[in-house]
């Protein structure tokens, strides 16, 4: 814990983008200032006294010494302690959810330092570092520990930090939860900040809202999300916790995975017919008593009638009508369409861990890809266990409504 004198014209947010480098976590320092966050908010400025002294706490990370110089080192910190004995561990990261991680670990309920972290509902801070990168930052979740005639281990879990707003509905200092003339980027702003959870767009927010609403009871991450799609963004998690909006690209392929590559292990398959369909259509609603404007994408790839219809949410513009349903069209084999390739080891030939969002060439002919085909890495899982070593499953998936399926002729 250190100190801050406040000058003239200062508030919370600009303390903390002076002392953390990030105004969004004013939170940590407003609550540890209830009197002077009191006296800001009875005079209706935000502004705190000149003059006031303000208790600024340290905020916990793992340091650059704290990293490894052994590029496959895992290190696992929970409420400043790092842990190295360790049985399994798993870090799945995806294109449009949120990151989760996974180990298991010996228990030794005698130490005082496992009961005080090692407790269920604690939700402790955690970082987890691999080589001198640090890939997530996040809070634990689930504890559990597990007793049998030759062992006692714990089970623990946990999400990014972003995770809090898929369990959470909007707190009351954020009501009202109508937004008026507000960009995706202000309401993803308004509804992070009691969490202290920083917005990062990585492509354009597009235009504000004229007006939207969410429900009380609805999940923060669920409303965003839907906001996200509205403007053509998927919505992750960065390795510092922060909560990332960005587009799909379609680049060129990065990388090639072939069946026979010395590093694949398993390869399966994986289709979900019922959610493919021959015209998605939308419907832009109208005003009371009308019947909307519609607009359908058909799906050449079906033969057999399977309609599926949706009303669009936000202001969609009947000139944007037309890009919105096609985008859902696209979205469509992302989720029908998938093959998971298991591969020997966490990096890639060029030495850089896998990641979502990596488009690959990929050819196995045993699961019928008789040919090479682009695909998108829709989600990356790193595991470490003492039966099979370091391992990587990667889900590959359809990014578009492809021309041809690699097993039509």
């Amino acid at each position: 814990m250190s100190t801050y004198i406040a000058k003239e014209g200062d508030t919370f947010e600009r303390i903390a983008r002076i002392k953390y480098g990030d105004d969004q976590k004013a939170y940590i320092i407003r609550n540890a200032n209830p009197s002077i966050s009191g006296l800001s908010d009875v005079f209706g400025t935000g502004v705190i006294p000149e003059g006031a002294t303000i208790q600024v706490p340290n905020i916990r990370t793992i340091t650059p010494s704290e990293l490894s110089k052994d590029k496959n080192a895992v290190g696992i910190k929970i409420d400043d302690v790092f842990f190295s004995s360790w049985s399994t561990f798993s870090l799945r990261s995806t294109i449009d959810q949120l990151q989760t991680f996974m180990f298991t670990a010996p228990f030794e309920p005698t130490k005082d330092n496992f009961k005080k972290i090692f407790q269920p509902f604690s939700f402790k801070e955690s970082f987890v570092s691999i080589g001198d990168e640090i890939v997530l930052t996040g809070t634990t979740v689930s504890i559990e520990p597990e007793l049998t005639n030759d062992s006692n281990i714990v089970n623990v879990s946990g999400y990014s930090l972003p995770g809090v707003l898929n369990d959470c509905t909007p707190p009351v200092s954020s009501y009202p939860l109508q937004f008026r003339d507000m960009t995706l980027k202000e309401i993803a702003e308004k509804l992070c900040q009691p969490f202290g959870i920083t917005v990062t767009f990585e492509d354009d927010f597009g235009p504000a809202f004229k007006s939207t609403l969410t429900e009380p009871s609805k999940k923060i991450l669920t409303y965003l999300a839907s906001l996200a799609n509205d403007r053509d963004l998927i919505v992750t998690s960065g390795p510092l916790g922060d909560l990332v909006f960005k587009k799909l690209k379609l680049d060129t392929a990065e990388y090639s995975i072939n069946q026979d590559d010395q590093s694949v292990l398993s390869i399966s398959s994986s289709f979900r017919p019922q959610d493919v369909y021959s015209h998605i259509t939308g419907v832009k609603p109208s005003v009371i008593g009308g019947t909307g404007i519609p607009y359908t994408v058909e799906n050449k790839r079906v033969d057999v009638f399977r309609p599926f219809t949706y009303e669009t949410t936000g202001n969609v513009k009947k000139a944007d009508l037309p890009s919105k349903v096609e985008d859902k069209a696209r979205r469509m084999y992302l989720n029908a369409v998938s093959f998971s390739v298991k591969l020997r080891g966490w990096r890639t030939h060029d030495g850089q861990l896998w990641k979502a969002g990596t488009i690959v060439e990929f050819e196995a002919p045993r699961v019928m890809v008789y040919e090479s085909t682009k695909l998108v890495i829709r989600s990356v899982t790193l595991r470490r266990s003492a039966e099979e070593g370091d391992t990587t499953v990667l889900e590959l998936a359809y990014p578009d409504i492809p021309e041809k399926f690699p097993w039509e002729e």
